[in-house]
């Protein structure tokens, strides 16, 4: 993806990928073959807290890299977000308060601006069953911002 401004194009990548909740031992693999991927930033879904998802926010930090991973609850699952970059908080994930662990927003800081990242780990069947409660709990400029992903899943799965 190239971000242009007038004054400068700024190059910056995003990898997405369902890490399906790792063993220790396939973590420790998925790190490696991460690490040595060439996306600016990495957004892993379907992780819990667990010693392979613990490995893998540990393996990153380790290396140099900007980590986000709140631990979902014991049987949850969530979002972890790996960075290049320096990164601050969003406001995104404050208007979540139901499986909060399934979204997690951050920004980067670029000289012509922000660029903010939302990660979140949707299982379709249980999602559009439970969207109209949490709908119901986000402000109208937020709702805005997802609209368009809840029309997506709409026409893909038909709810």
């Amino acid at each position: 993806m190239e971000i242009k401004n007038t004054s400068q194009t700024i190059n910056f990548s995003l990898f997405c990928w369902n890490i399906a909740n790792p063993s220790f031992e396939r973590a420790a693999k998925q790190a490696e073959w991460l690490r040595k991927r060439p996306e600016d930033v990495l957004v892993l879904t379907e992780a819990k807290q667990s010693k392979g998802c613990v490995l893998l926010e540990r393996y990153f930090q380790a290396y140099g890299y900007n980590v986000v991973f709140p631990k979902p609850e014991e049987k949850e699952f969530g979002v972890i977000i790996v960075s290049k970059h320096p990164i601050s908080s969003s406001s995104f994930s404050n208007y979540i308060d139901f499986l909060r662990s399934r979204v997690v927003s951050i920004k980067l800081s670029f000289s012509s601006g922000e660029l903010e990242i939302i990660g979140v780990y949707v299982h379709a069947v249980y999602f559009i069953r439970t969207i109209k409660k949490i709908t119901k709990r986000i402000p109208l400029e937020v709702k805005l911002k997802i609209r368009s992903v809840f029309q997506i899943i709409d026409e893909v799965f038909g709810y």
